[in-house]
């Protein structure tokens, strides 16, 4: 086998999306670590080429210093070809801090659009992850992906702009919390048929999530239609299968999703394990229970009695236990149980207005 670090290098300087392997340490397996420093580091600069040759790609690369340093509300700043003014923070996660912005469009009137910018190291990756999302979805699927429009990469720092999202799934989740309540198995049912097809959507495409949590869900109103739907952001850790060997398999701890399967090699796995962590959140609140005994998690998730138990436990050993991509079976009983209960959805839901 040929040194991964070597093989990524290549890749990267010819440009080319995949190369012909046969052989590896472990037989004819592909075995690529995609949380190594160095594997990053190559499939970084491979985005990175990929951008700059594309001129629809909006990502722009200035060779000078990010001037948001003190970030804070009211401030302006010029970013790239647009001046933006910051509302507020919305949030931080381990590898970048997001903020509310307003555009200011002269050639509008002086109206200004809400947006979000999301500051880390590199943008890159979440640039290329979201074009080609855009490059490979159609129609309705794109309603699902709340994708960066615009990049600039400064030498310190790197920002991304992109359409400000609803709340967070998790803030939702909260809110029935705080009013002691818990979200209703319907609407459960609902969320979690929605970040399936989410899921499947990805997979059919090539695209690992791999940061799948209530917080990485904004909920998405839906125009003409009384059910709020899904929006799943931030594709920073995410991996794009064609960039790699046909039928790799990868090998790391993916930080959270990966240790808990004990499993050593994986692909579609910790996205099946994020899916049924959020099911089992949406209706418990609480994380996947674990087998006390192997120290994975149970394939038989404890219900309430009236709960759709013959439903749901087929949905948590099918995510738990399959290895391949999420398909559209997993998802078809749990729709045609709530394709009869409609008005109580919409009943159920329409509080949702008034707890956030």
């Amino acid at each position: 086998m040929k040194d991964i670090a070597r093989w990524f290098s290549e890749m990267t300087a010819s440009g080319t999306a995949t190369v012909s392997y046969t052989t590896s340490c472990r037989g004819k397996q592909v075995i690529v670590r995609p949380f190594e420093q160095s594997t990053k580091d190559a499939l970084l600069k491979l985005m990175e080429k990929r951008l700059q040759e594309d001129q629809d790609s909006c990502y722009e690369v200035l060779n000078s210093m990010f001037p948001g340093k003190m970030l804070r509300c009211g401030v302006t700043l010029s970013l790239g070809r647009s001046t933006l003014k910051v509302v507020k923070r919305l949030g931080k996660g381990g590898y970048g801090v997001v903020f509310k912005v307003c555009e200011i469009d002269a050639s509008v009137d002086g109206v200004d659009v809400d947006l979000a910018m999301k500051v880390q190291a590199s943008c890159a990756w979440d640039m290329f992850i979201s074009r080609e999302i855009e490059h490979r979805t159609r129609g309705k699927q794109r309603q699902w992906f709340c994708c960066c429009q615009r990049g600039v990469q400064y030498v310190d720092k790197g920002v991304t702009i992109m359409p400000r999202g609803g709340q967070t799934l998790q803030y939702l989740l909260n809110a029935y919390n705080r009013r002691g309540k818990h979200m209703h198995e319907l609407t459960a049912m609902a969320f979690t048929i929605e970040l399936l097809k989410i899921v499947e959507c990805l997979h059919q495409h090539d695209i690992l999530h791999l940061d799948i949590k209530l917080d990485n869900l904004l909920l998405r109103e839906q125009h003409h239609h009384p059910l709020q739907g899904l929006l799943i952001i931030d594709f920073g850790r995410s991996i794009d299968l064609r960039l790699l060997p046909p039928k790799c398999v990868f090998e790391g701890n993916s930080e959270w999703c990966t240790a808990p399967l004990g499993v050593q090699t994986w692909c579609y796995e910790p996205d099946r394990y994020s899916v049924a962590c959020a099911a089992h959140f949406l209706l418990w609140g609480t994380m996947l229970p674990f087998d006390t005994r192997t120290s994975v998690p149970t394939t038989t998730v404890r219900m309430k009695r009236y709960w759709q138990s013959s439903l749901w436990q087929p949905v948590f050993a099918e995510l738990l236990t399959s290895p391949g991509p999420v398909n559209a079976a997993i998802r078809q009983p749990l729709e045609a149980h709530l394709a009869s209960k409609t008005d109580l959805l919409v009943s159920e839901m329409a509080q949702h207005k008034w707890m956030i």
